[in-house]
């Protein structure tokens, strides 16, 4: 079963590898991530920049973009 993670927690993960805190195995180990695999794929495909938005509703999403 592939177990899911939140846009949140890949985001945290992508900042704290930009910011030099720890390497990708360290990562991965530290937020419970299975796959350092993934840890370096979210790396490549996550762009730095993305905001919270507020939908009509109320809700709150994130929008990840360059």
């Amino acid at each position: 079963m592939v177990k899911k993670y939140s846009d949140d927690l890949k985001i945290k993960v992508v900042k704290d590898y930009q910011n030099g805190y720890l390497g990708i195995r360290d990562l991965a180990k530290k937020h419970n991530i299975k796959s350092k695999s993934s840890v370096g794929r979210w790396i490549r495909v996550y762009p730095i920049h993305h905001k919270r938005c507020k939908a009509k509703n109320g809700r709150e999403y994130s929008v990840i973009g360059s």
